[in-house]
């Protein structure tokens, strides 16, 4: 499910209405128009592709749960070593299931980030590896650190891109996130299921 966004950007000033094109470039908009004048102010109108973002944390998600004792495949007992790290087939199944249904793209949240800091292409790597494709991964893939505290919420308000259209979070515990945000809470010890497909498709739809 994708829409096209549009937007007009206008300033008194032509050079400065170039810097603002330039930067929404940047992030992924089209130019649409060429620059014009309306009521003395110079003018361009953009767009872009939006979709669907889904962001996903892993354990109890997509990764078997251990009731809060550390698991002995976590990425940072293994040391990188990805083809030891198995996802749960259903689950993936499940989650791939409603990528390709409705065009979303996933990105991951999860504080299994830590183990991969530095090498961010090793956690898109491991999920390629565990049945999901290159076009079910968003650009930016990978949240970024923004909070100092190792909070996710932080790092998830600071992570919305132009081009998605809603951003539906993916966890197993509550947060506090803004109105920008719809989350979906799993349960832990089922994992990403049949039924949190179908209540996520009411939250899309």
């Amino acid at each position: 499910m994708t829409t096209t966004k549009k937007l007009t950007l206008s300033h008194k000033h032509a050079p400065r209405l170039q810097h603002l094109l330039s930067n929404r470039e940047i992030r992924g908009w089209e130019r649409d128009s060429d620059v014009y004048i309306d009521d003395g102010m110079f003018c361009v109108d953009i767009s872009i592709e939006a979709y669907v973002t889904i962001y996903t944390s892993i354990t109890g998600v997509l990764f078997p749960w251990s009731g809060g004792e550390p698991n002995k495949t976590s990425p940072a007992n293994l040391k990188y070593d990805l083809s030891h790290i198995n996802f749960l087939p259903n689950s993936v199944h499940n989650l791939v299931e409603l990528l390709e249904s409705t065009n979303a793209k996933l990105k991951v949240h999860s504080l299994w980030r830590y183990s991969f800091y530095g090498e961010k292409n090793k956690l898109s790597e491991l999920f390629l590896r565990n049945g999901f494709k290159e076009n079910h991964l968003h650009p930016e893939f990978f949240v970024g650190f923004k909070g100092k505290d190792g909070s996710k919420v932080y790092d998830l308000e600071f992570s919305i891109s132009d081009s998605s259209s809603s951003n539906i979070v993916i966890d197993t515990q509550p947060m506090c996130l803004s109105d920008n945000f719809k989350l979906h809470l799993v349960d832990p010890a089922v994992g990403f299921s049949s039924r949190d497909v179908y209540e996520l498709r009411k939250l899309i739809d």
